[in-house]
């Protein structure tokens, strides 16, 4: 190839070229435009100062005619251009520090709005369940007043009981032999039972003794005649109940101090009976306990074994 024809390669190269860049750059300043507009807040004020100034730099380069386009290809592409803007990093770490403070307390007012709605709502239902408790209470104060009647005393009407009137026969118990029975044999008195027996009175047997002359107590000295007759006489005074009580009273239990070796079967404890008579209470033995009250042997036992 000629030097002529070598020269006009390298023309049409240097064309092509400058196209390319032309193309190029628009390209780049309609994005740095659009980035600029999508931008709520500016980085720095370095940082727009630098922008706006370089576009206004590549601008007047690439408008003018006497440009070194070599030399604007270097600083648009080159990696080493001392116009290139480089952050500080400490300026990275504080606005992103500032962001995450920023980020948490708008987490915290977030979480903090729906909990004071909450709170407000149940403050307004308290007032209103307090406002309709009020209401209620006045409505209930008004219809008590309303309802309440001037107490009136009237006299009370006696009737007189109503005879039964009945074709059966009526109950009468004080006509019941048997029960008749039962209470006279109570009061100690003469009664028949239910066989047509009679039985006679309870009274003392004159001329004979309380209990037999080997008593080591001797209560038939201790109580008299007479002595024996008003002890019966208020004995069959009481009813039934009573007399059991007293009957559980005048019976003590003492235990045993000695047991015999060759006893059989050994005894847990002995009883004592005492005999009431005034404001004065004497021992005796079991048979003259039986004899002044007049009643069997049988009945100190089932009390005993009560004990």
């Amino acid at each position: 190839m000629t030097s002529r024809g070598k020269i006009m390669l390298q023309l049409a190269l240097n064309d092509n070229i400058l196209t390319a860049s032309e193309s190029i750059d628009k390209n780049i300043i309609q994005t740095m435009k659009n980035e600029n507009s999508n931008l709520q807040m500016p980085i720095s004020s370095t940082s727009s100062d630098y922008s706006t100034g370089k576009n206004e730099v590549r601008q007047e380069e690439y408008n003018g005619e006497d440009n070194n386009y070599d030399s604007s290809c270097d600083t648009l592409f080159g990696d080493n251009s001392s116009d290139e803007y480089v952050p500080d990093p400490e300026d990275y770490i504080n606005s992103s520090s500032d962001n995450e403070i920023d980020n948490e307390t708008v987490d915290a007012q977030s979480n903090n709005e729906p909990m004071e709605e909450e709170n407000d709502i149940l403050m307004e239902d308290n007032n209103i369940l307090v406002s309709q408790a009020k209401s209620n209470e006045n409505i209930v104060g008004q219809n008590e007043k309303e309802h309440i009647l001037p107490t009136v005393h009237r006299k009370k009407k006696h009737f007189q009981p109503k005879i039964k009137v009945s074709r059966k026969r009526q109950r009468n118990v004080d006509e019941w032999k048997k029960r008749n029975a039962t209470l006279c044999r109570q009061r100690g008195e003469a009664y028949t039972n239910y066989k047509g027996e009679l039985k006679p009175a309870k009274n003392i047997v004159k001329g004979t003794n309380l209990c037999p002359e080997k008593c080591r107590r001797q209560c038939s000295q201790v109580f008299t005649i007479e002595d024996r007759e008003k002890i019966l006489s208020s004995w069959y005074k009481l009813d039934i109940n009573a007399k059991n009580s007293f009957l559980y009273n005048s019976i003590k239990i003492i235990p045993t101090h000695r047991q015999r070796t060759g006893a059989l079967k050994h005894k847990t404890a002995s009883f004592q009976y005492n005999v009431t008579y005034g404001a004065k209470q004497t021992i005796t033995c079991k048979r003259a306990f039986v004899s002044l009250y007049n009643i069997s042997m049988k009945k100190v036992d089932l009390i005993q074994k009560a004990n």
